[in-house]
């Protein structure tokens, strides 16, 4: 009898080693629905990630407001789902994966989606949960994103449920909130977000580094990216090199600067020998859109050599 109780005891501490932390549902229904930033609803089928964010909690809600780079975000995010170890399951109408997507409950731009079977150890209960919708089925593939919180939206406890409804008192770190819709805004540009997007996943990786010229034009990536050019055809540089006509003339070197993009320079610069380079003088001589034309004009009488640098910088 003593080693059948034994055996028992042993059977059930085994079993609680394995409790799972419930349920949590996120619906539109009855709430705000998603919208993109034109006002139309999101497709059916784009990406809705619901999980936290590995930050301290003291300084979480600020660090997210600050933070534009999307692939930091990501790496910082723990999302139910997605076929993370420990994260659970989902069910979905309509939809066979294990990524959570918008679909046409109670309308299209609608979300109704459950994730069951959480481990214990993956979220503690009690761990705010966000929001985080794209207007495409991949990260990588979107031009908008919303990421939304609200002071209901934790973890259940363990063996319980938790509803996310978009009824709540709603917040919006990304995007916007109004009575009625979830409204995406778009994803701030970096140079890493637009390589994932115009690179398919047949380029090997090498040609998709800044400094690589995937099509070979002369052209390296990352001032594709900041001409808005394709890199995959060939291109022409956006400079423009006008030579003097007649004694006395200066000559004029042009070049267009993005002003929509934070984490690139475009600078010009001078040399006399080729060797030693030093910023050039520059006026703004046009504006188009979010590119502005720049000009170098030559002292007469000086040689010099001009060119254009562009690099990448760190954006938070």
């Amino acid at each position: 009898m003593n080693g059948f109780s034994h055996t028992l005891v042993s059977i059930l501490a085994w079993s609680l080693s394995f409790a799972h932390a419930g349920t949590v549902t996120l619906t539109t229904a009855g709430g705000r629905s998603v919208l993109s930033s034109s006002g139309n609803p999101v497709s059916k089928g784009s990406l809705v990630r619901i999980g936290t964010f590995k930050l301290p909690a003291a300084t979480l809600e600020g660090t997210l407001a600050s933070t534009k780079n999307l692939q930091q975000l990501s790496a910082w995010f723990a999302p139910l789902a997605e076929g993370i170890a420990g994260a659970g399951t989902t069910q979905q109408p309509s939809v066979k994966d294990i990524a959570l997507r918008t679909n046409d409950y109670p309308a299209i731009g609608g979300i109704f989606a459950t994730v069951k079977d959480i481990s214990s150890g993956y979220l503690a209960t009690g761990t705010p949960l966000y929001v985080w919708v794209f207007n495409a089925p991949t990260v990588s593939g979107a031009s908008e994103w919303g990421l939304y919180s609200a002071a209901t939206w934790k973890m259940s406890p363990s063996l319980g449920s938790q509803s996310l409804s978009t009824s709540s008192a709603v917040q919006a770190l990304r995007g916007s909130v109004t009575e009625t819709a979830l409204v995406l805004e778009a994803v701030p540009p970096t140079f890493q977000s637009w390589a994932n997007r115009v690179f398919p996943v047949s380029i090997p990786s090498a040609l998709q580094l800044a400094s690589a010229d995937a099509d070979g034009d002369g052209i390296n990536n990352l001032a594709e990216y900041a001409w808005g050019s394709n890199p995959l055809a060939k291109t022409a540089a956006r400079t423009r090199f006008l030579s003097p006509t007649a004694v006395g003339d200066t000559a004029k070197f042009s070049f267009e600067v993005p002003t929509h993009l934070s984490d690139v320079t475009v600078v010009a610069e001078q040399s006399s020998d080729l060797k030693v380079w030093t910023p050039a003088p520059t006026v703004v001589t046009a504006t188009a859109g979010v590119y502005e034309t720049h000009t170098v004009t030559s002292t007469p009488g000086v040689n010099r050599f001009w060119r254009v640098s562009i690099r990448e910088v760190s954006v938070p």
